[in-house]
C-alpha cells in the first residue's frame, strides 16, 4: 500500500538498509510523517480523516522494522496525544504533530550533545579507542574529545560486514581530522591488546541492560571483557525498550542473504537445497560486559535500566 511520498521513501531506505545511525533515522522518521501530514492537509484529500491517515502512516513505518525500538519511539513521540483529538479536527491534528516533531527533534539533538560531552570526559589523553559499525552518538563523543577538548586519541573501527557501516564511520571520522584505522571484524580480539577503551552505539537497550547493536558488537564486547578493556555503550534513553518490562523479547532481525552472497561467487548455490545463509543484522551484548551506558542523563549502570523504565512507565514510584 502506498503511503505518503516521504514515508514511502523512508520505508524504502529502511528496508534497503541505506540509512545509518538510529538517532538520525528517528529524526528522519518524525520529519517524514510531518511532511506527509502537511501534504495531506494542504491537498484536502483526507479532509475530516487526517488523524486516521497519520496513524496509518505511523503503523506502516513501524511495520518496516518492527523490532527497532528507536523507530517505534520516534513514531510514538510524533503521534503523542493525537488520539485525544476529535477525529474531524484536522487543524488540531496538524498543530499537535508539528509541536511533537519539534519537541522530539530537540530532545534527540540535546541528548546527542549531552552524550558527546559526558562520553568525551571518560576519554583520557593518549587513549586508543575501538568502535564498530556507525553510530552518530559515538562519532559525537570522539569529535568532542579530539576537536573540542584537544585530547590525543587514536580510533580503530571494524568494517562491519556485510553492509560495511564501519567504512562510513571511518570516512566521517577522517573528515573530522581524527586519526582512524580501519580493521576487519575478525581482527578485533587480536588487536584488543592495543586498545584502551571500547565505545559502541546501540539500536535498543532492553530492561535487563542488554544492548542490541549491529552484528559483531557482542564479539567485540567478549574480546574486551577477556582483555579487561572497559566497554561503554552510547545511547539516549529513548532507545530503552519499555516493552521488555513485560517479558517481550527483542527479536533479532535476519537480513537478506543477498547481502552476503552477491559478489561472493556463490550466487549459483542459492538454489541448492544443501546451501543456507544466516545473516542476523544485530546481536545482544549482555550487561556483564558493559561498564556503563553513556546516556543524556548520566553514565548509567546497565543493571539500573529496568528500574528506570519501571519508574518512567509508572509501574513503580
Amino acid at each position: 500500500m502506498k503511503m505518503g511520498k516521504n514515508v514511502d521513501m523512508l520505508i524504502d531506505d529502511i528496508v534497503a538498509a541505506r540509512l545509518k545511525g538510529a538517532s538520525p533515522v528517528a529524526i528522519r522518521t518524525a520529519e517524514a510523517i510531518l511532511a506527509d501530514t502537511e501534504a495531506e492537509f494542504d491537498s484536502g484529500t483526507s479532509r475530516g480523516h487526517l488523524k486516521m491517515t497519520v496513524q496509518r502512516l505511523g503503523a506502516e513505518v513501524i511495520k518496516s522494522r518492527p523490532t527497532n525500538t528507536s523507530l517505534r519511539n520516534a513514531v510514538k513521540n510524533t503521534l503523542y496525544k493525537i488520539e485525544k483529538i476529535d477525529d474531524e479536527d484536522d487543524e488540531k491534528v496538524l498543530e499537535v504533530i508539528r509541536g511533537n516533531v519539534a519537541a522530539f527533534t530537540e530532545t534527540v539533538n540535546t541528548a546527542a550533545d549531552r552524550i558527546a560531552k559526558l562520553g568525551a570526559n571518560i576519554i583520557r589523553d593518549g587513549t586508543t579507542i575501538l568502535t564498530g559499525s556507525y553510530s552518530s552518538m559515538v562519532k559525537g563523543i570522539l569529535d568532542t574529545a579530539y576537536n573540542v577538548l584537544g585530547k590525543d586519541i587514536q580510533v580503530y573501527v571494524t568494517e562491519t560486514r556485510p553492509r560495511y557501516q564501519g567504512v562510513k564511520m571511518v570516512r566521517e571520522l577522517l573528515n573530522l581530522g581524527i586519526p582512524t584505522t580501519l580493521i576487519v571484524d575478525s581482527s578485533a580480539r587480536h588487536l584488543m591488546k592495543d586498545v584502551d577503551l571500547v565505545i559502541i552505539g546501540a539500536d535498543t537497550v532492553s530492561s535487563d541492560g542488554s544492548a542490541i547493536s549491529k552484528i559483531g558488537a557482542s564479539l567485540i564486547a567478549l574480546a574486551a571483557h577477556e582483555a579487561r578493556v572497559p566497554l561503554y555503550v552510547a545511547t539516549p534513553t529513548f532507545k530503552f525498550s519499555e516493552e521488555t518490562l513485560s517479558g517481550v523479547m527483542i527479536a533479532i532481525e535476519e537480513a537478506a542473504a543477498s547481502q552476503i552472497v552477491d559478489g561472493s561467487g556463490l550466487e549459483d548455490c542459492m538454489d541448492n537445497p544443501l546451501f543456507k545463509v544466516r545473516n542476523p543484522a544485530f546481536d545482544a551484548t549482555p550487561p556483564e560486559y558493559i561498564r556503563g551506558l553513556i546516556t543524556e542523563l548520566y553514565i548509567m549502570s546497565p543493571y539500573s535500566v529496568g528500574d528506570y523504565l519501571a519508574k518512567m512507565s509508572g509501574v513503580i514510584d
